[in-house]
C-alpha cells in the first residue's frame, strides 16, 4: 500500500514538492546547526504504523544521508 503512495500523482506533483518548498533544509542537520539542502520527504510516523501519508504535520524534509539512516 505505502509504495503506491510514492508513485501517485498526488505525492509526486503536489505533496512532495510542497513539503520541500515549505522546508527546503534537512531538518536533522538544522537541529544540529548545519545547513544542508533537503532532497527527500520522510513520514515522521511510518504509514505502516498508522501515520497519515497526506498529513503535512507527519512530513519532514531530510537530506539523502539522513533519510537513509
Amino acid at each position: 500500500m505505502s509504495r503506491s503512495i510514492y508513485l501517485s500523482r498526488r505525492w509526486r506533483d503536489r505533496v512532495r514538492p510542497s513539503q520541500l518548498r515549505r522546508e527546503p533544509l534537512c531538518r536533522a542537520h538544522k537541529a544540529r546547526g548545519r545547513v544542508v539542502q533537503a532532497t527527500e520527504v520522510d513520514h515522521i510516523k511510518r504509514i505502516s504504523e498508522g501515520g497519515d501519508p497526506w498529513d503535512e504535520a507527519n512530513l519532514q524534509s531530510l537530506c539523502h544521508d539522513c533519510h537513509s539512516t
